[in-house]
């Protein structure tokens, strides 16, 4: 699945977390978030285990979503099963009217946990 957008989307968000690791985003920062979060993590990220995105998504009350069998970079390593987790979510936390059951992840690829 290649969506229209979906790579100047890609460049926006890595633009987005350079500069947020260039700033030492703190937990302070993160707590004045007020929009919904979705957090992606392959489960077999060997650069940052995903543990330490379900333990950020509990402490803001963010959603984490882990991707079975995935590295570091979802985005690219499953962009189609990336895609539809997000487009999911947001049909279901920001834009209820984007809700289309068949834009959900297929069973196995992917496991809630916040």
């Amino acid at each position: 699945m290649s969506l229209p957008g979906s790579q100047r989307a890609f460049a926006q968000a890595s633009r987005w977390l350079l500069w947020a690791l260039a700033r030492g985003a703190d937990s302070e920062t993160y707590r004045r978030v007020r929009a919904p979060v979705l957090i992606l993590h392959g489960d077999s990220d060997r650069l940052v285990p995903a543990g330490n995105s379900q333990q950020i998504g509990r402490l803001f009350g963010w959603r984490v979503e882990v991707l079975a069998e995935v590295g570091h970079v979802p985005m690219l390593e499953v962009p189609d099963v990336f895609v539809r987790v997000v487009l999911s979510w947001l049909g279901t936390s920001v834009c209820p009217e984007l809700g289309d059951p068949s834009l959900a992840a297929p069973p196995g690829t992917a496991t809630s946990a916040a």
